[in-house]
């Protein structure tokens, strides 16, 4: 079978999770020239922030360079659970364990802050609590995951299960030698969550202003005056909540956030006793390899969502992309040898060189960045903190304070050094 029979008739390069929003509505034209806060960047973290804001009181004006949800907020998989890159095993080799145990309790706060904001405001986004299996592909793995779950069930009382005999009970693959099954994580429709969420911005009284980037930002007294291609807003407060889409804007996010793509694909409609046969439980799912996948069914049931190649530069080649993404797919499950692909597409999250999401201001300027593939929870949750700052709220002790974050030595925000690191952790897992 050609490279080409191994897309759909429909293929699109664009993210499957579109295929659900309805038809875009410019958003706002015209450029105010005063605001309150200018937020800057209309996915998760900058809505949540602006609605915060405006149930505040202040005039809150979201510039968005493309429209409301172009980037991370809607090009990842739907995952939404209470991690991030680090493991309590780790982070006890860095702090001390009361610090090491601060992330873990946030990371509970955050996970629940998304979860009830979803529920208590009726965000229609296919919210599913349905667990997540994390698979072990090799005996040194699985013995390093039920290392880790031991010590977060000592210290955290952490729930979970451990699944042996190949995990063949959560996520049948023969690569698969056992796995940790979580029960308190969730999944969501990633379209429709950031929808939902600009809607929430828009009804609280939040201006969306899109095909608009900021270009440049000064002091002016004790205002802030931000330039875009349509003119200039005169501010007091300023958030930068671009992530992995930062520009040139403002060069010192650029030397400390390192842009990280994944690639992702939709298969087409399957038959149901196949997902059944591979997933018979319907949650998230990824593995502990370095050079890891995840993967779920759609929110309708019907495909599986596949993701992988993090690191890759096929940017601009989501064909070779999505061929590169399906051969890992299928080396995964045999079964969908013969399976095409409905859509392939890639997206840019963001992080640190500790790793460590970021909360906190410099020179004035606000900020909410870095979160490693776990935005779906993190975004609006340290999008709300920043605003209640902003607001003059009484500040909160947060895990994710940036107590530091510090200039990248030699790096100008060009990641040239991800392909290595990506072919580094593809050899050391086949080491293992």
């Amino acid at each position: 079978m050609s490279s080409t029979h191994y897309f759909t008739d429909d293929f699109k390069a664009a993210p499957y999770w579109w295929d659900a929003l309805p038809a875009r509505i410019a958003d706002l034209a015209d450029i105010p020239s005063t605001a309150d806060v200018v937020v800057v960047g209309a996915g998760l973290t900058g809505t949540s922030a602006a609605t915060t804001l405006a149930r505040g009181g202040r005039d809150v004006v979201i510039l968005e360079q493309e429209h409301p949800g172009y980037g991370a907020s809607t090009r990842n998989a739907g995952f939404v659970g209470r991690h991030f890159k680090h493991s309590l095993t780790e982070l006890l080799k860095k702090f001390d364990q009361p610090t090491a145990l601060s992330y873990f309790h946030e990371l509970q706060r955050i996970f629940d802050f998304a979860v009830d904001m979803i529920k208590s405001e009726g965000l229609n986004c296919g919210l599913q609590e349905n667990g997540r299996f994390i698979a072990a592909m090799n005996q040194p793995d699985f013995d390093t995951l039920k290392a880790e779950y031991a010590l977060r069930d000592r210290l955290l009382n952490e729930e979970f299960s451990v699944v042996e005999n190949g995990g063949a009970t959560e996520y049948r693959s023969p690569r698969v030698v056992g796995g940790i099954l979580l029960r308190e994580q969730a999944a969501i429709h990633p379209g429709l969550y950031a929808n939902a969420m600009a809607e929430r911005a828009r009804s609280a009284g939040a201006k969306i202003i899109s095909a608009t980037p900021m270009l440049g930002l000064r002091r002016s007294g004790e205002k802030f005056v931000v330039s875009t291609p349509r003119g200039e807003i005169v501010c007091k407060d300023v958030l930068i909540a671009t992530n992995g889409y930062s520009g040139d804007a403002v060069k010192w996010v650029k030397r400390r956030l390192i842009p990280i793509r994944s690639y992702i694909v939709a298969t087409e409609p399957l038959p149901k006793s196949l997902l059944e046969e591979l997933l018979p439980h319907n949650r998230t799912y990824t593995d502990r390899r370095q050079a890891s996948n995840y993967l779920r069914l759609s929110t309708d049931g019907t495909r599986i969502v596949f993701g992988g190649q993090t690191g890759a530069e096929w940017e601009s080649q989501p064909e070779l992309s999505g061929l590169k993404v399906r051969e890992e797919m299928v080396g995964i499950f045999p079964q969908l040898a013969d399976v095409k692909l409905s859509h392939s597409w890639s997206g840019r999250c963001a992080g640190t060189i500790d790793l460590i999401p970021k909360l906190g201001m410099k020179n004035g300027v606000h900020f909410a960045l870095a979160y490693c593939f776990s935005g779906n929870a993190l975004a609006p949750y340290l999008g709300h903190h920043a605003a209640l700052r902003i607001l003059g709220e009484p500040k909160q002790e947060i895990a994710f304070e940036a107590r530091s974050f510090h200039a990248i030595p030699f790096y100008n925000g060009n990641p040239w050094f991800l392909p290595l690191v990506k072919k580094y952790y593809e050899w050391a897992d086949r080491r293992r």
